[in-house]
């Protein structure tokens, strides 16, 4: 968290007021073409994973799908009023998710955020991972 400060002034009858705002300091970019993409999206589930994985990714917005991150998901969602899932459903949805170039497919049960749509860290990294994805053939598509 960061703090910033602020001062307002009204002119009708002068109010002087001052004082500081928590302004959250970690934060998601989505990029214009991500509303594209995500018009493909087949259902409520895969909504919820993208934005899941916008929280549990890490900086780089690398994340793993393994158990342990199943049953996470499972009790995010159900605290927030979702329903549960079967495994078979997660793992649907992260599958389209990936073709539809929204996650990118690293290694077995390891994925990236797509750094040409959303990105967490600064925009500088950012650059260098998409210069890195670019130099490898197998992601040229994206």
């Amino acid at each position: 968290m960061k703090r910033v400060y602020y001062e307002v002034e009204k002119k009708i009858e002068t109010i002087s007021k001052k004082g500081y705002v928590e302004v959250d300091d970690s934060y998601t970019q989505m990029y214009d073409n991500m509303a594209r993409l995500t018009y493909n999206m087949k259902s409520l589930v895969e909504v919820q994973l993208m934005f899941f994985f916008c929280v549990e990714s890490n900086s780089s917005g690398v994340f793993s799908t393994d158990d342990r991150m199943f049953e996470k998901f499972i009790k995010h969602s159900e605290k927030n009023g979702g329903k549960a899932i079967t495994k078979m459903t997660f793992f649907t949805a992260i599958k389209n998710l990936t073709n539809n170039k929204i996650f990118i497919k690293l290694n077995r049960g390891q994925y990236q955020l797509n750094p040409f749509l959303i990105w967490r860290d600064s925009l500088t990294e950012r650059t260098d991972t998409i210069a890195t994805i670019c130099e490898s053939e197998e992601n040229l598509d994206i």
